[in-house]
């Protein structure tokens, strides 16, 4: 008999007596042999190398059971395809089971890891001078000169969302300011989901299969309408990306737009999302031959 204490194998004598409220620590073993007693294998990762969250292909398996019911995937060999392009795969289908917010950020994190990687990787291959890069040669000095050129951490200015990115935009919008002088106006495009009749109706088909037109929105619940937006965060980023790009390439830019007669030269848009998880955009606008204000008079160009 054995006696499991803090993980720890403990033999004993299997004459005394049990202590009280601990039974269910007792292991009985009819393979127990003279001189040596038999275990349970309580940390089979022991002794084994840790794998990576983005290398692990079965952790995405055995995280979701309800998606992907504990069965892998089966990928074409001959087609190179990045987890990003999987993950854009199964968010398009027509099962939104894929696109709960749990799922999201689980892709979202993985991405992202597999991404920081790769550049760590090409970075490491890179050679200054003459002279491969060892860590030998990484001192002290050497590192405050990396910092200093930015040269630590420029390899991940190809990664959304990192401070390298967003230091490369700023650089951006300096220059297109040098460029095309002040721009004329500064806007914010909100999301409004529950408002939105049309993305309403296409919830409602693709999340219940049930087809109600926009004027049947009116009489739905709002904990209704919540509800679906919450389950599909995918269908309503798409809307509210389609509504954007036709504001950008319709209605700011035709003849017939909001600044006509003028144009949209140029803009600079910067996507956000609150706090609820809805995305709205920052942009910076550029009108050809606008109008300007100078002591609170307009003066045309």
């Amino acid at each position: 008999m054995l006696l499991i204490t803090n993980y720890l194998f403990t033999e004993i004598n299997t004459n005394e007596e049990p202590v009280v409220g601990v039974d269910e620590t007792l292991i009985f073993s009819e393979k127990q042999t003279a001189g040596s007693f038999f275990g349970i294998q309580i940390a089979p990762g022991e002794d084994k190398v840790p794998v990576p969250l983005h290398m692990d292909e079965n952790a995405e398996i055995a995280s979701f059971p309800k998606i992907y019911c504990g069965q892998c995937r089966k990928l074409n060999p001959k087609a190179k395809l990045t987890y990003t392009d999987v993950a854009k795969s199964e968010l398009l289908r027509y099962d939104r089971r894929a696109c709960l917010p749990n799922r999201l950020l689980w892709s979202f994190k993985r991405s992202f890891n597999e991404k920081v990687y790769s550049s760590i990787q090409i970075c490491l291959r890179k050679t200054k001078g003459n002279e491969s890069l060892t860590a030998g040669r990484v001192k002290i000095d050497q590192i405050k000169e990396l910092l200093q050129h930015d040269d630590g951490y420029a390899v991940f200015k190809s990664l959304r969302s990192s401070p390298c990115y967003w230091k490369e935009q700023i650089k951006r919008v300096l220059a297109m300011i040098r460029t095309k002088g002040k721009p004329t106006f500064f806007i914010t495009f909100s999301s409004a989901e529950t408002k939105w009749k049309e993305l309403i109706v296409m919830l409602k088909k693709i999340l219940k299969n049930e087809t109600i037109t926009e004027d049947d929105v009116s009489s739905l619940e709002f904990q209704e309408i919540a509800e679906m937006i919450r389950n599909d965060p995918v269908t309503c980023m798409r809307h509210f990306d389609h509504r954007l790009r036709a504001l950008h390439n319709i209605i700011l830019k035709e003849k017939a737009g909001v600044f006509a007669p003028h144009i949209l030269e140029d803009h600079f848009t910067r996507l956000e999302f609150q706090m609820r998880g809805s995305p709205h955009s920052h942009g910076l606008y550029w009108i050809k031959d606008a109008p300007e204000f100078v002591q609170g008079k307009c003066r045309s160009n």
